[in-house]
């Protein structure tokens, strides 16, 4: 049997055990700890400003076949001026054209469309939105 492969293990323990303690020295040493202080620090100093609403965002895109009629039957049934809750639907615009809001549905008080370039996928939309203080 050839040593190397005998040994392969042990050599592969001492390559991964420095690795691993670098890396646990570099994000569990003590500034962290320090940073986990200051974090804490600056939330309780923070104000809230809990409403007791909810934030719906709804991303949507005419791109498939049943987009429309989902997004249709969600602010159909699932919409409604009376609950506690602000809805925002983001209309991605496809090739940079700007969705015709006229052949969707209309919306309560409470709910509200808001047209963005299709540049970043979903989550990235919600990222957008959420750093636009729109709410």
């Amino acid at each position: 049997m050839d040593w190397s492969r005998r040994y392969q293990s042990i050599y592969l323990v001492l390559i991964i055990f420095p690795y691993l303690c670098i890396m646990y020295s570099y994000f569990f040493k003590s500034s962290s700890i320090n940073n986990l202080t200051q974090i804490k620090q600056l939330s309780s100093s923070l104000k809230t400003t809990y409403t007791g609403r909810v934030l719906v965002i709804y991303v949507w895109t005419n791109t498939d076949v049943q987009s429309l009629g989902n997004l249709q039957f969600f602010i159909r049934y699932g919409v409604h001026p009376s609950q506690p809750a602000d809805y925002y639907f983001i209309l991605q615009q496809v090739n940079k054209k700007p969705v015709n809001e006229s052949g969707l549905p209309k919306l309560p008080s409470n709910a509200h469309y808001i047209q963005h370039e299709n540049e970043c996928y979903d989550f990235g939309t919600v990222g957008w939105f959420l750093s636009q203080n729109i709410i």
